[in-house]
């Protein structure tokens, strides 16, 4: 039975007298607790008893489930605090204590088994779904486990200790498989192996995520480096000067072109736009963001447009602007912001 019926066959037996609709929800979820779809049902119940709840122990829940997020946070900027401050063993037996916490909780078993996911914003579930087309459920933790793993596999990667930030990143990839920072992580571990099918094959997948300037100009920055290494000079020209189209200003691409000048010993041009397509086209490389991502953004802002969530609206057409430089997405998102809506 799906979801969606089972939900609906409860919430037709409430009554809307609390005093009678807490026993029989409470009564629900003994009865469903070992379903199949146990997580997100006895979630949904959770939340219709909660708001069933006198205020005061309204109150109560709030302050226990405040007190573990918190918790989370507060190791997770404890950290990353120690990181900047070059503190990095402090960092360590920090993210260490609160990995070991999260993965001996029953809570974190059963997420993983259910195949939740920890995504920053709707743009991510959706590419995720374009993607990898799920047949089960796409299900939310509110806890971002990808980011623990993230900032736990890059210490490790910063100690040298490869293995261990590999094992790391692969259980953020995990958590969020569409966040091109984590694909670019990886991209390092294989980097330094000297792994270059694996480094190629995760840096494009790190492009094919991007839905920033700055994701989309490092996944060039890295094929470049390949292409370096692969001693394809001319592609590896390419990719820097379509890095620079973007991010102009960028030091790191501008140093590698002054490395290539050096090794072949020759004037660095700018390929022709032409060329450049010729050169992406041969070799199989998304020039420019992925159609698919900005598809996604525009049609996530047209709905959040419709349904009145400006700020919302607003966000998502920002990034599709900010991708593709479209100024027919820069007067929508302008028209939008100053209706003043929300």
């Amino acid at each position: 039975m799906k979801y969606e019926t089972i939900m609906n066959q409860i919430t037709a037996g409430l009554t809307g007298d609390a005093s009678r609709d807490i026993p029989y929800l409470l009564q629900e979820a003994d009865k469903y607790k070992d379903h199949t779809l146990a997580q997100e049902l006895l979630g949904s119940l959770g939340n219709m008893l909660y708001k069933l709840l006198p205020e005061d122990q309204k109150q109560a829940w709030d302050k226990v489930l405040t007190q573990e997020r918190q918790g989370i946070s507060a190791a997770m900027q404890e950290a990353q605090f120690q990181i900047l401050q070059e503190n990095y063993q402090a960092a360590l037996e920090l993210l260490e204590g609160l990995v070991t916490r999260i993965e001996e909780s029953d809570l974190y078993t059963d997420y993983e088994a259910q195949g939740y996911f920890s995504f920053n914003n709707f743009l991510e579930d959706q590419l995720y779904r374009e993607l990898y087309q799920p047949e089960q459920d796409v299900r939310h933790v509110t806890d971002d486990y990808a980011d623990m793993y993230f900032v736990y596999g890059n210490l490790l990667l910063g100690l040298e200790r490869t293995g261990d930030g590999e094992a790391a990143l692969l259980k953020a990839a995990r958590w969020n498989p569409v966040r091109s920072d984590i694909q670019y992580a990886l991209g390092e571990v294989y980097k330094r192996r000297k792994q270059w099918q694996e480094f190629y094959d995760i840096t494009v997948k790190g492009l094919e995520r991007s839905y920033q300037i700055d994701s989309l100009t490092r996944g060039y920055r890295n094929l470049g480096y390949y292409y370096i290494e692969q001693e394809d000079f001319e592609m590896a020209t390419a990719l820097f000067f379509l890095s620079l189209g973007f991010e102009p200003d960028n030091e790191a691409a501008k140093a590698e072109l002054g490395y290539i000048a050096q090794v072949t010993q020759g004037n660095i041009v700018a390929p022709t736009l032409e060329r450049l397509t010729e050169l992406f086209e041969q070799n199989h490389i998304q020039m420019g963001p992925n159609p698919r991502v900005v598809e996604l953004a525009i049609s996530i802002g047209n709905e959040a447009s419709q349904e009145g969530a400006v700020d919302a609206a607003v966000y998502f057409y920002n990034i599709a602007y900010e991708l593709t430089g479209n100024e027919q997405i820069k007067e929508q998102m302008d028209a939008l912001a100053g209706t003043g809506l929300e």
